[in-house]
């Protein structure tokens, strides 16, 4: 069973550094108030993604989400496929790369750190036998700028792992570790 409307409403009211960070923009703490009161009331707060895969031909496929954006998947040439496209598992680890970076330019940029360009290098190791989970991810994030602030991104990384739902799906089931390299431009 799930935790229960009342302890879900101190958690949220605990969190007083987010309170204050929501109040100050405005119609967030309205929405804060609705969270609570939909979380009092018993509602899931649930939202519904939808994709639809289409078959290419030999091991391709398309995924188009509801907006009609798509992605292309193929598999690797050991296991029949073409490689005309990134494999399920390289999609994985580009979606926590993805995701967990999403956090980090933000934060950086709300910290008004000045990034002239910006990359991460993802690697996972994987299972030798079935099924050939990763069982340890590195992303390696490369800041490019003037005058970063070294504590500025350890902030915004340790934030992007409390915060990224790509990580926080995985984290249970892979080691995941950060690293970074700040460069002068």
């Amino acid at each position: 069973m799930g935790t229960s409307p009342q302890k879900t409403v101190s958690k949220l009211r605990s969190r007083s550094n987010t309170a204050k960070f929501t109040a100050s923009y405005g119609c967030a703490v309205i929405q804060r108030k609705t969270l609570i009161h939909e979380i009092s009331r018993g509602h899931s707060m649930t939202h519904l993604k939808k994709m639809t895969l289409f078959w290419q031909g030999n091991y391709r496929f398309m995924v188009k989400n509801e907006k009609g954006i798509i992605a292309q998947f193929d598999s690797p040439t050991e296991n029949g496929g073409e490689e005309t496209a990134l494999s399920p598992m390289e999609n994985v680890l580009a979606s926590l790369a993805a995701c967990s970076s999403y956090d980090v330019i933000s934060i950086l940029r709300k910290k008004r750190q000045r990034i002239s360009r910006f990359s991460a290098e993802i690697t996972g190791e994987r299972r030798n036998e079935l099924p050939k989970v990763f069982t340890n991810i590195q992303i390696k994030y490369l800041i490019y700028g003037t005058q970063i602030s070294k504590a500025a991104v350890e902030s915004a990384i340790n934030i992007s792992e409390e915060n990224c739902t790509v990580g926080q799906m995985l984290k249970n089931v892979v080691k995941v570790t950060s690293s970074f390299e700040i460069l002068n431009e």
